[in-house]
């Protein structure tokens, strides 16, 4: 009875007025399959669920969209994480939309690069086992404990610590928001120095952001 009502309710949905979108990757059970969740950036709702998180998530969307009268094609603007997927998704079924980042989505990839550094280097630091959380969290939130161990870190010359300052700084870097211009010239900076880091997860994240489109949410 209830699924009815569910899709009664979502029959009558006007998407016609739709111009701005996100495509966000969710994890529907942990460790098993994925859906995708499109969602309308101006009234703040979700438009589309489908499970996959491939490319043809967009056309799915973009037949949903149509059955409910939008119109993929007059869509402006799509934000997305970095995958690859997702922006060949968007240029075949949103051919209109500028794409761009979602910071979150971008913090996220390089929260990934700094632990594969950590966990590398772990096997020859003991004192990393146990600093994980500290270098991931924001340091407002870290716990007396956390605070001496990052300290530590800081002083150190470990990959690690070069790492965590990499995520700090793009941190930094989508945290001044201001003047599109302006981003951009230190997100170039940013990715400047990635490239030539020595430490391969940011070498491989700054090469993707650099061949992506360069526009940010």
């Amino acid at each position: 009875m209830l699924d009815f009502h569910v899709e009664a309710a979502r029959a009558r949905e006007d998407f016609s007025d739709v111009r701005r979108v996100s495509a966000d990757e969710r994890s529907a059970r942990k460790g098993q399959r994925f859906l995708t969740l499109f969602c309308d950036l101006a009234a703040r709702r979700l438009l589309f669920a489908v499970q996959g998180r491939k490319a043809d998530t967009f056309k799915a969307f973009a037949g949903d969209l149509a059955a409910h009268g939008g119109d993929a094609a007059a869509i402006t603007d799509v934000s997305l994480d970095l995958g690859a997927a997702y922006q060949a998704g968007t240029r075949e079924y949103c051919p209109n939309a500028k794409i761009s980042f979602d910071p979150f989505h971008v913090v996220a990839l390089a929260n990934e690069a700094l632990d594969q550094v950590r966990r590398a280097e772990v096997k020859q630091v003991d004192g990393l086992k146990g600093i994980r959380w500290g270098t991931l969290k924001d340091a407002a939130n870290w716990t007396r404990k956390q605070i001496d161990e990052m300290h530590w870190l800081q002083r150190s010359n470990l990959q690690t610590a070069r790492a965590w300052r990499l995520k700090q700084a793009l941190r930094a870097v989508f945290a001044k928001g201001g003047h599109l211009a302006q981003a951009t010239i230190l997100l170039d900076g940013w990715i400047h120095w990635a490239r030539r880091c020595r430490l391969t997860p940011f070498k491989r994240l700054a090469a993707n952001h650099q061949e992506a489109p360069r526009r940010h949410s």
